[in-house]
């Protein structure tokens, strides 16, 4: 494995990486659907971050909760930029290069699909050969499972990968977007993921926000101290749909640390540029856009 593919499959590991979106759930609804009953917010919680983050549930899209998505993989989509801390890469004024992946992966919930790679830093080329997975290509979630669309079900569920999303609200919104770059979020599962999000304490939203396409979000932000170097992750979500739109990770401190793999993993940004399902792996094209 080379350097660089060690570095951005511990930036999939940990948490992190620009174009348009598209999906296929955003048929306009008849009418909105009543959100269910909720837990009360931790004495912690933002009220304003709250009720920023809360809105998105009354939006006629999200509230709906229709899905005609079909198909049995998984597709999902996304450009993931980073900075070559190894020194291997470097700019033309010598510091390190940002780097510029794009994934393609189609997968059904027993692990079967297929990933292909694009490695845009200089143009568009094949980054590493297409792989074709026999259930072992794995997701945020273990084989066969899909993720609920009950909102304590579903922090139970991620709560049994990553326990620290009960107290760490950086690592929820790490699990979140690692989630995104791996699984079909349909809109039951977006109407509980921001419902979990609503009742977090410790964050910031901040209306009004973009992601780096321009596209309006609202920012949802968080700390965390747990990494050698802390850092400060945002997911910009679609304020008309709760779609997260992009991931970003910034350290909160010069990155001193001597793991170079690890300081890139807090020093990224990730564009979610497709979620849906797909009837086969060859929907869409594979091909460097």
């Amino acid at each position: 494995m080379n350097l660089r593919r060690s570095v951005t499959a511990l930036l999939v590991t940990l948490t992190a990486a620009v174009t348009t979106g598209c999906t296929a759930d955003d048929t306009p609804p008849a009418a909105p659907a009543p959100a269910g009953p909720r837990a009360a917010a931790s004495p912690d919680v933002d009220s304003s971050a709250r009720t920023a983050i809360r809105e998105i549930l009354s939006t006629p899209r999200l509230a709906d909760r229709h899905d005609e998505v079909t198909g049995p993989y998984d597709y999902t989509e996304y450009r993931q930029l980073g900075h070559d801390l190894s020194g291997a890469i470097t700019s033309g004024s010598g510091g390190p290069e940002v780097t510029a992946i794009r994934y393609q992966q189609w997968r059904t919930h027993a692990g079967t699909g297929r990933v292909v790679d694009w490695d845009e830093t200089r143009g568009c080329t094949t980054w590493t050969s297409d792989t074709r997975s026999n259930r072992d290509l794995n997701a945020t979630l273990p084989h066969g499972q899909q993720p609920a669309t009950d909102r304590s079900t579903l922090l139970d569920q991620l709560a049994s990968i990553d326990p620290a999303i009960r107290t760490d609200p950086a690592a929820l919104l790490s699990m979140i977007s690692d989630l995104y770059r791996t699984t079909y979020i349909a809109p039951s599962v977006r109407t509980a993921l921001i419902e979990i999000l609503a009742d977090t304490p410790h964050l910031t939203a901040q209306r009004g926000a973009a992601d780096r396409t321009g596209r309006p979000a609202l920012a949802v932000t968080a700390r965390t101290t747990r990494a050698e170097t802390g850092y400060r992750i945002t997911i910009y979500l679609d304020p008309a749909t709760g779609r997260a739109l992009a991931t970003e990770q910034t350290p909160l401190a010069p990155l001193t640390t001597s793991d170079t793999m690890a300081a890139a993993a807090i020093d990224g940004y990730v564009l979610y540029l497709a979620n849906t399902r797909t009837p086969t792996t060859t929907t869409p094209t594979a091909a460097c856009r």
